[in-house]
C-alpha cells in the first residue's frame, strides 16, 4: 500500500513537471527578418529603423532592445512589454544612413522575468549597400 503511493506520486510529479515548465516558460524574441526601414537607403539620410519582437513564451515579460551599426549604439534603448500569446511590438530609432555598406544588430535586453530562451534576443541583418545621391536630387549618382 506504502509503496503504491510512492509510485502514484512520483507517476504525478513525471506526469505534472512538464505542464509546469511550460507555464512558466519566458520567451521574448526576434521573428525572422526583424528588421525594416520606413524609407529608400540613401546616403546621408535619416531613415527609421524599426524592429519587431514578439513574445513566444506563456508569460507577460517586458525588456529593452537596443541598435547598433557594428559596435556603435543607434539612438536610445526602446522599451518593449509584451502579452503572452499577444501582438508583436514594433520599436525603432532614427538613423543616418552611411555613405558604405552596413548592417543594423538589435538586442534584447534587461527581460523580466529572466528570458529562459536566448537564442532569438538578437538579430543581424544582411549587409545593406545605401543608394549614392550626393546632390540630393532623387537620382542615383553614376
Amino acid at each position: 500500500n506504502g509503496m503504491r503511493k510512492i509510485i502514484f506520486y512520483l507517476l504525478t510529479l513525471v506526469l505534472l513537471a512538464p505542464l509546469s515548465l511550460e507555464a512558466a516558460a519566458v520567451d521574448l524574441g526576434f521573428a525572422k527578418d526583424a528588421v525594416s526601414f520606413d524609407n529608400t537607403l540613401i546616403a546621408g539620410r535619416k531613415v527609421r529603423l524599426y524592429a519587431t519582437v514578439k513574445n513566444y513564451g506563456s508569460v507577460d515579460a517586458s525588456g529593452y532592445v537596443q541598435f547598433y551599426q557594428g559596435t556603435v549604439l543607434i539612438g536610445e534603448s526602446q522599451t518593449v512589454s509584451l502579452r503572452a500569446g499577444g501582438v508583436p511590438d514594433e520599436v525603432y530609432v532614427d538613423f543616418n544612413v552611411p555613405a558604405s555598406a552596413f548592417n543594423v544588430r538589435v538586442q534584447l535586453m534587461g527581460i523580466l522575468p529572466a528570458d529562459e530562451n536566448q537564442d532569438n534576443n538578437f538579430y543581424v541583418t544582411p549587409v545593406f549597400t545605401p543608394i549614392v545621391d550626393e546632390d540630393m536630387d532623387g537620382i542615383v549618382d553614376d
